[in-house]
């Protein structure tokens, strides 16, 4: 983990990558200083199916589509047919999900050799991004992981400055949401 959260860590801390306020560069640089291994998949009907194929004997393959999983694993196995192959049943989770965006809406070749790929018209406008305004409450599982993912797989800085607040308090300054009956009724 440390190989690949390290830059993301440097870069905030060297303010390449601004968060605002910056009292959240100490939660943020204790999260990343002790940040270990974490479950990247869940067991929901929804989401970004796990690329992993698996073969009746155990054996499995990383690949794009079953087609490619098959063309991987034919040669280790006798007989094998593509009908043989089974998806993985998981998602990836909610947040690590946020690590896909934006070269999984834009431009997934990147993942294949980020050091020779240019990226395509749409992912070199829109990516990096300028600024994210989000809550604190998702820095490390939402933003970080944006980071990580931006230096690890476009060796970019994926968003120059990340603003973190509350969008809307009560009176009683708690959070507004529509569950709790908190929402805001009018724009005046």
């Amino acid at each position: 983990m440390k190989s690949i959260t390290g830059p993301a860590l440097e870069n905030v801390m060297n303010d390449n990558v601004r968060l605002i306020p910056s009292k959240f560069k100490n939660t943020y640089n204790h999260w990343m200083s002790n940040v270990r291994d974490w479950c990247i998949s869940r067991q929901l009907w929804w989401g970004h199916r796990i690329p992993a194929w698996y073969a009746p004997d155990g054996s499995f393959a990383v690949a794009k589509t079953q087609e490619e999983a098959f063309s991987i694993l034919q040669s280790q196995i006798t007989g094998l047919k593509p009908a043989d192959l089974k998806q993985d049943d998981d998602v990836l989770d909610t947040w690590f999900s946020s690590w896909l965006w934006p070269m999984a809406v834009f431009d997934t070749s990147i993942f294949t050799h980020p050091q020779d790929n240019k990226g395509n018209e749409d992912l070199n406008y829109y990516y990096p991004t300028n600024d994210l305004v989000t809550a604190p409450e998702i820095l490390f599982f939402w933003v970080a992981r944006m980071i990580i993912a931006g230096y690890h797989t476009a060796e970019k800085n994926p968003l120059p400055m990340s603003t973190s607040r509350e969008l809307f308090a009560t009176s009683k300054e708690e959070k507004c949401r529509s569950p709790w009956g908190t929402r805001p009724t009018r724009w005046n």
